[in-house]
């Protein structure tokens, strides 16, 4: 019966939190930025934590004023947890002129709360930032992970900008052209090193080329390839291979 009313108690305090939790993370990031607070739900994401619901995650991006208004431009990241029905900080990890926008702008962030159990007391929770070009004729997307765990009062960054999609074109705006697009899927393994569970990525390359048949458009795959990479807790964190990685300048 304890345990059925803990489980309960979760429950309500999560739907409540939910409805809030965009309000707080906005009531928060003026509190501590001001007019540096960026005020965009697409960047300024929240998520009650489903493993541990009375804790919350927040991404907070932040402006640079002095270069706000030229063409390339840095954000600062702030990742918070709160505490769910207070709102009270509980730890954070703040990365200074983290991304750049120019001709390749981060579009959207999203929180990622899949499975991520390292070690049996520690689960991280992802980040992923989202960017797109802006050029029609060659476009661009890539998607860039990040993974957090909740430790003594702080969020070690334990995986570093690992590109789980990249997607890149060049075609002549009506249908002539090629696509490249790499996805990576990360998934817990069965071995460890030095207690950490190891990261297994699955990779898939496609490289498609498009042409005009008979007044229709036509893609086809003309190639495909897969790996599979290991990622190794080195003690402080997962190291991420500079292939895995699409900048490997990352400020992060």
């Amino acid at each position: 019966m304890k345990r059925f009313l803990i489980f309960a108690g979760a429950m309500v305090i999560a739907p409540i939190a939910m409805a809030d939790c965009q309000e707080q993370l906005k009531s928060l990031s003026h509190q501590l930025y001001g007019k540096r607070a960026v005020d965009d739900d697409n960047l300024n994401v929240c998520k009650v934590w489903p493993y541990s619901p009375d804790k919350t995650i927040m991404v907070m991006l932040v402006n640079q004023p002095e270069e706000r208004d030229r063409d390339v431009y840095d954000y600062d990241v702030d990742v918070v947890v709160t505490d769910t029905q207070s709102g009270r900080i509980l730890a954070r990890s703040y990365h200074p002129h983290a991304i750049t926008n120019d001709a390749i702008a981060l579009s959207h962030v999203t929180i990622d709360t899949a499975r991520y159990q390292l070690t049996p007391k520690l689960r991280a929770f992802g980040v992923r930032f989202n960017s797109h070009g802006s050029s029609r004729v060659n476009p661009i997307y890539y998607s860039n992970l990040n993974l957090y765990v909740l430790k003594d009062r702080a969020l070690p960054l334990m995986v570093n900008q690992l590109t789980v999609e990249d997607f890149g074109a060049e075609w002549d705006g009506d249908c002539a052209g090629y696509s490249d697009k790499t996805t990576r899927t990360l998934s817990i393994s069965k071995t460890s090193t030095s207690g950490f569970a190891d990261l297994s990525v699955h990779e898939v390359s496609t490289h498609t080329e498009s042409a005009k048949r008979n007044n229709d458009c036509e893609d086809t795959a003309v190639s495909k390839t897969q790996a599979n990479y290991t990622l190794h807790f080195n003690g402080i964190n997962y190291s991420v291979d500079k292939k895995q990685r699409l900048f490997d300048e990352s400020q992060f």
